[in-house]
């Protein structure tokens, strides 16, 4: 009866234990052969979790909370296209184009692909045709 428990715990525990063994904090994205190593630090974590805010109307306030601190830690093109995102949604076009200007203007490759521009240059010239 003890070796079953025993074998039970470490069934239990073993997997525990190495999940605190050298955890890479880079996620790799591949497209075309390209590599991106993603940095997940507080800054992604704040930005992300305004983006997903704004899919409720009712916590927008709290979404432009999550985005502005983001930006507060790191100035690059994700969190700045979350906030054209967030403009956009209150229906702000002048300040949704500024962002995206801003985020392209950034250019920062550390954390973007060649895709993520295109889409925020698409977003870009949409809103500039609804603009006219």
């Amino acid at each position: 009866m003890k070796t079953r428990f025993i074998k039970y715990l470490c069934v239990l525990f073993i997997p525990l234990l190495f999940s605190f063994t050298s955890q890479d904090d880079t996620l790799q994205l591949e497209s075309d052969n390209k590599k991106l190593y993603y940095f997940h630090s507080e800054w992604y974590s704040c930005a992300k979790t305004g983006k997903d805010l704004l899919k409720n109307k009712k916590q927008l306030l709290h979404a432009i909370e999550w985005i502005d601190h983001s930006l507060d830690l790191d100035i690059n093109t994700v969190n700045l296209e979350i906030k054209g995102d967030y403009y956009l949604k209150v229906g702000d076009l002048l300040s949704a184009i500024e962002q995206y200007k801003k985020a392209l203007k950034v250019n920062s490759t550390q954390y973007c692909l060649e895709e993520d521009f295109r889409r925020i240059e698409k977003k870009l010239a949409k809103l500039n045709r609804k603009k006219e």
